[in-house]
């Protein structure tokens, strides 16, 4: 079997969405399975093998900009961009051209800001019988990719103004013969919207990227660690308003939080970086850490009792909450969008209303005095998190295949 991975950056290391496509496609190789990747690039076509010995082509589609550049870019050509981005003849043309050298039994498709739907055209007219399209995020729906702000709301609602961006859209998703997203709440915000209408439809979940004996290694490390003499917290993701960033910074404090014995550690970048490291060096108990990655990273999920994900915003998914589970870390989460798919209340975690300090004030102080209850929960995160292997994810999509 022989299957073309499509997708908008090729990175291994951006994390989230960027780091999903690279995962399954080292996976897939892994299991014999030949795999090639079509991606965009700021210069024009290239042919190489990258670290992994798996051969990508890379273009930039003909656009006013790179997809990358995008936030440096006006808003007058941003609007003229996204047009563009609708329906790309030139990227029709290129990818048609190399499905027809590569000749995939199945083209899988994930972000596809900057090569646009004319990929689907493309797989299709190429003579490729499946064609999987892969939903990270609302992008589809959404110029932003997300259904916040002025465009996000606009999407949510089907409004008269993106009608015509979402209605094109549609019917070129008609091409797709399998669609995916990792949770029920993104498929079927897409299917309400009259996405994928042809196609079947399959839930299949992200990976925290790692295998089941390195389940088993990290789950005998947690249960050696010794306990914390105050409740460790962590936040780990973006620094952007949606993310709940600015609660965060107001709940810890708070005079009553700022009386509990623990500390909050805040990993992540993002526009709210500045905001977060003077908030953080006037307050003893919070700590900013930046972006950190590797064994860094790793001692501080060993170390955390709490994860925090107060996101204001409606989540795909969260890459970050199962991660978490991984190190046996239960999660305070916002009841918002597919988060409440992946946090059992009172189980793995607790969920509170977005926006609510006074919720999450309150679980904080009672979770400071109540150990017993997070050592329950940490064995039922490590339970859970065998249900994202990398093993278990790839299967599912094998058997899509």
């Amino acid at each position: 079997m022989k299957v073309a991975i499509v997708s908008f950056i090729w990175d291994s290391l951006g994390g989230g969405a960027f780091s999903v496509p690279c995962l399954l496609a080292l996976q897939l190789q892994k299991r014999g399975i030949e795999v090639v990747v079509i991606t965009s690039h700021r210069d024009q076509y290239k042919r190489f093998v990258d670290k992994n010995g798996i051969r990508v082509h890379a273009f930039f589609p003909k656009n006013l900009y790179w997809v990358g550049a995008k936030n440096s870019q006006p808003a007058s050509k941003r609007i003229l961009w996204q047009i563009g981005d609708i329906w790309n003849v030139h990227t029709y043309r290129v990818v048609r051209r190399i499905l027809e050298l590569e000749q995939p039994d199945v083209v899988h498709v994930h972000k596809l800001r900057g090569l646009s739907p004319s990929v689907w055209a493309a797989a299709r007219d190429s003579g490729v019988s499946t064609i999987v399209q892969t939903a990270h995020d609302f992008e589809l729906m959404s110029p932003e990719g997300t259904l916040t702000g002025r465009v996000g709301r606009l999407a949510e609602r089907h409004a008269l103004p993106l009608r015509p961006y979402q209605f094109l859209r549609v019917r070129m998703s008609r091409i797709v013969t399998h669609a995916t997203a990792p949770s029920h709440f993104l498929l079927n915000t897409l299917t309400n919207c009259g996405f994928f209408s042809h196609a079947q439809l399959h839930v299949i979940p992200n990976s925290h990227a790692l295998t089941e004996p390195e389940l088993a290694r990290i789950s005998q490390d947690v249960q050696a660690q010794p306990a914390n003499s105050s409740l460790n917290i962590l936040y780990l993701g973006r620094l952007e308003e949606v993310k709940g960033v600015q609660l965060l910074l107001d709940t810890f404090t708070k005079p009553e939080i700022k009386q509990c014995a623990l500390h909050l550690n805040i990993v992540g970048w993002g526009t709210m970086e500045a905001v977060v490291a003077d908030t953080c060096s006037a307050h003893p108990h919070m700590h900013f850490h930046g972006a950190l990655f590797g064994e860094e990273k790793q001692r501080l999920l060993l170390s955390a009792d709490i994860l925090l994900v107060p996101s204001l915003c409606a989540e795909a998914f969260g890459i970050v909450i199962v991660e978490a589970f991984a190190y046996g870390i239960p999660v305070i989460a916002s009841r918002v969008g597919a988060i409440a798919e992946l946090v059992e209340d009172e189980v793995t975690g607790f969920l509170i209303a977005p926006g609510d300090s006074a919720d999450l004030v309150k679980t904080v102080i009672q979770l400071t005095n109540n150990a017993t209850v997070l050592s329950r929960m940490r064995l039922a995160c490590l339970k859970q998190a065998q249900n994202y292997s990398v093993k278990l994810v790839t299967d599912q999509y094998l058997a899509l295949y």
